[in-house]
């Protein structure tokens, strides 16, 4: 799976191009806020997967990935890169507040999800792949194709 389509696809949805995107209102928003977390950790995932060799039962992924992206500042790429240990400090707490947004946006039928919460959760989906991108995690560099860079 490219995530970065799955990414491509929330900004779409949050732009509401289509007629009938934006006639589904707040279920609109709550699909952004969900796809936005699952890109972000998927994106995540595949690259501590790739670079720390990390292994994870589906059960524990959501609460592991985003202290997995922590230990990737022990690797030589990320204590080089500008703002490296920082950044991924950020990056796990975005995808931990993602967490939280889309828990809320897929099961709290009392909580109302806004205009205003997708546009937040698709910046923070923006900022994960952004930051870990950023990162020269091997002598080919970042990569914006969908996989984390040269995550073979």
């Amino acid at each position: 799976m490219d995530w970065a389509k799955l990414r491509d696809l929330v900004v779409a949805l949050e732009a509401g191009d289509a007629d009938a995107i934006a006639a589904a209102g707040e279920a609109r928003f709550r699909c952004i806020i969900s796809r936005a977390y699952y890109a972000a950790l998927c994106y995540a995932r595949d690259l501590t997967i790739a670079r720390l060799r990390e292994k994870y039962r589906p059960s524990e992924v959501h609460a592991r990935v985003p202290v997995a992206v922590l230990e990737l500042g022990r690797l030589p790429a990320a204590r080089w890169a500008p703002n490296g240990l920082n950044s991924l400090s950020k990056v796990s707490h975005d995808l931990e507040r993602l967490r939280r947004s889309r828990v809320t946006a897929d099961y709290d039928s009392d909580q109302s999800c806004t205009a205003e919460d997708a546009r937040r959760a698709v910046e923070m989906c923006r900022r994960v792949f952004a930051t870990l991108d950023r990162i020269p995690w091997d002598a080919a560099g970042p990569s914006s194709t969908g996989t984390p860079a040269n995550a073979s």
